[in-house]
């Protein structure tokens, strides 16, 4: 896995690189960018979430307990 680095060019400098390449190689490049940008979704069978309830208990009345908050 390669190191990630950060590098600061002008907007324009970008611009000017991009439209130095072949319109297929941007499309590809731009693709490339959107698809870093979407989050990963991981999704598991219905049945699994089963096998978490109990896992912690997260009690109270949601309802009441935001009364007090609000009537204090």
């Amino acid at each position: 896995m390669s190191t990630p680095i950060t590098v600061q060019i002008p907007e324009e400098a970008l611009i000017e690189a991009l439209q130095q390449l072949s319109p297929e190689r941007r499309r590809q490049i731009l693709q490339q960018v959107d698809k870093k940008q979407r989050p990963q979704v991981v999704t598991i069978p219905a049945d699994a979430l089963l096998e978490l309830k109990g896992i912690i208990s997260v009690g109270g009345d949601a309802l009441v307990e935001s009364e007090h908050i609000y009537d204090e």
